[in-house]
């Protein structure tokens, strides 16, 4: 029975220690913000919800739930430091350490003010970030090592962002200029809407764009899929390697690099399309204007819609066949070269023929059509 009673004594004690040992330390300011105008946050190790407010102050919440032991060189502290017109907040060590084993989850709840500042910037690394809305004249935003969410961001300004190993989520991004810059880690973005210029590079991961508004759209991806499902603007600039791209855009021209990757264009291009690409293909499906497709080893598809004055054709690659549908109405002349040649006309007018020559009879008399195969096959067809 002694043995019995010291036993269970001696479980109900570790139980009483294994509490114990669970702590959870809470520290809160305070800022106002009604004379700054640069605000910079710089934090790690914790996950970070920043939610907007109707004040003009900023306030921090850093919680932390040890599940040890409270060991002075894992717990964290909020640090500020202050100027004229500057805030500078950041969390960091108590004590100083060379080597940290730490257990515990940390949580920064940050309650921004309606004030609009002139430059805002966050640094994130090694933690989840979760954003409700952005207001600022300028923002800069780098995040690592953890997904990151924004839900909105309104920026006069210029808006950057830059997220490595983790994916990244954005509903909307409304700004003069957007840069976003992203790798090891898939992104989803559903609206950007920039006055000029949006740029976005994106490496190992996939990247996925619903719909884009700006002056000029500058693309990169590699190692990954890209889809852009809407893009309305004046020009695009872009490349991709090693992974599909699918694009649907209104523009009036279009510059494109394709290495290694399945490329489909649709929509409509007024004024040029120039596409250069090597072992892959491209698909091209809509209304184009000067059109001049160059690849090696790439297989090529191409459907015009309907004729507009000014359209022509310049299509060229290697070891690979060349697929064009035209629509009935086209008149041209043609040169063609490949191994083999298919012209199917099911009315068998003169006027899509080999080599038939329009000289100024018609409107259309400024077409041309050319498409080059080595090692590969040309095969025409009239869409009705």
């Amino acid at each position: 029975m002694n043995s019995t009673i010291r036993f269970l004594i001696s479980i109900l004690f570790a139980t009483q220690g294994a509490i114990l040992l669970a702590e959870t330390r809470t520290e809160t300011k305070r800022f106002s913000l009604n004379d700054i105008t640069e605000l910079e946050m710089d934090f790690s190790h914790l996950d970070l919800e920043i939610v907007a407010s109707n004040d003009e102050s900023i306030g921090l919440t850093l919680t932390q739930d040890f599940q040890g032991n409270v060991k002075p060189e894992c717990l964290m502290t909020i640090s500020s430091e202050k100027s004229t017109k500057n805030l500078s907040l950041e969390t960091k060590f108590v004590e100083s350490s060379t080597s940290r084993r730490c257990s515990v989850d940390r949580q920064l709840k940050v309650l921004l003010g309606s004030t609009k500042l002139a430059a805002l910037k966050l640094d994130l690394n090694h933690g989840k970030l979760k954003w409700d809305t952005l207001i600022a004249l300028q923002a800069d935003i780098e995040t690592a090592h953890g997904r990151s969410e924004i839900s909105r961001a309104q920026v006069t300004g210029s808006f950057k962002l830059e997220a490595k190993h983790g994916d990244l989520k954005v509903g909307s991004i409304q700004a003069k200029s957007v840069d976003i810059e992203g790798k090891h880690g898939d992104a989803n973005i559903s609206a950007i809407r920039a006055l000029e210029q949006a740029s976005i590079a994106w490496r190992h991961g996939d990247q996925d764009i619903e719909d884009v508004s700006a002056s000029h759209l500058e693309i990169v991806q590699n190692h990954g899929d890209l889809q852009i499902e809407g893009f309305k603007g004046n020009t695009t600039k872009g490349e991709n390697s090693h992974g599909s791209a699918k694009l649907a855009i209104t523009a009036q021209s279009l510059q494109w690099e394709s290495r290694h990757s399945k490329l489909t264009l649709s929509g409509k291009v007024s004024k040029s399309v120039n596409i250069e690409g090597e072992h892959g293909s491209f698909n091209l499906d809509g209304q184009f204007g000067q059109v001049t497709l160059m690849g090696s080893h790439t297989a090529i598809e191409f459907r015009q819609a309907s004729l507009d004055k000014g359209f022509s054709l310049d299509a060229r690659t290697s070891h690979q066949d060349i697929d064009v549908f035209l629509p009935k109405e086209f008149k041209s002349e043609l040169d063609l070269r490949a191994d083999k040649i298919n012209i199917i006309d099911s009315d068998r007018s003169q006027s899509f023929a080999r080599r038939v020559q329009q000289k100024n009879k018609d409107a259309s008399s400024n077409q041309l059509l050319k498409l080059h195969s080595s090692h590969g096959d040309i095969n025409i067809r009239k869409t009705l």
